[in-house]
């Protein structure tokens, strides 16, 4: 809702954790996409560091991405969504209290570049890729829905081609401000060029903008989920003027 954190709730929230069953990265639910507390909070569009280093010091793990069933890779887990979202912020206070296991994870989690092949709809435009012995960067020209199987690049001097998408492979990419950031710290932290090599190495971006054709299918299911709604209440209602109502409510109206 982009609101700022309530940090006394959170501090009430962790101070009721037990400790035998429930850990501060618990899926929040169901209605929160399996996220974590900290995912959330990184995405937040207001993060707090101060509330990023209370759930930190509670136990938070900053590479946690799942239980096992879901999208278990660095760039789902809340560092990975720093990097990604270009949170700044969020990203200091993520590293504040690194020790060089961490930077070691951290560096081995970004020169794993996440797939980008689109699962059939698309491969995402703006991402640096090596194809054909070549660094390019990612083009669609398609404004719909695209079989996934092609796609456009720029090559660096200029040139455009068609390529498989399973041909391309996308490079390790961190955005320019969170690179600059993660150089920074890891120099403080003394770390060696075994870290601020590759960091240094990685291309200044992102791993791209999801085609049109993603958005529309996206906003599709939020239009059959309101009808779907609309649905349930009317068939619920027990009068007319209260299904009405509950329509215009689920509608928006």
């Amino acid at each position: 809702m982009g609101k700022p954190v309530n940090m006394k709730k959170l501090e009430k929230a962790v101070a009721a954790l037990d400790n035998q069953q429930d850990t501060v990265d618990d899926f929040g639910g169901e209605e929160y996409y399996q996220y974590s507390a900290l995912q959330l909070l990184v995405m937040n569009a207001q993060p707090s560091k101060d509330a990023i280093l209370l759930l930190i010091a509670n136990g938070a793990d900053r590479f946690w991405s799942g239980d096992g069933r879901y999208f278990e890779q660095f760039h789902r887990s809340p560092l990975g969504l720093a990097l990604k979202y270009n949170k700044v912020d969020a990203l200091e206070a993520l590293i504040a209290g690194f020790n060089k296991d961490d930077w070691h994870r951290l560096v081995e989690g970004i020169l794993q570049p996440p797939d980008i092949g689109g699962e059939g709809v698309g491969v995402a435009e703006g991402v640096w890729v090596w194809v054909n012995g070549q660094r390019a960067k990612t083009q669609l020209t398609v404004t719909g829905i695209c079989d996934g199987k092609v796609t456009n690049v720029v090559y660096d001097d200029g040139s455009i081609a068609s390529v498989p998408v399973r041909d391309i492979k996308a490079l390790p990419a961190i955005p320019a401000e969170c690179k600059t950031l993660l150089l920074k710290v890891a120099k403080t932290h003394d770390c060696g060029l075994d870290i601020a090599l590759p960091i240094e190495l990685c291309e200044e971006g992102h791993y791209g903008i999801f085609p049109t054709g993603w958005k529309v299918v996206h906003n599709c299911i939020l239009c059959l989920a309101a009808v779907d709604m609309a649905g349930n209440a009317l068939t619920a209602a027990t009068g007319g003027a209260v299904a009405v109502g509950m329509l215009a409510g689920a509608m928006g109206a």
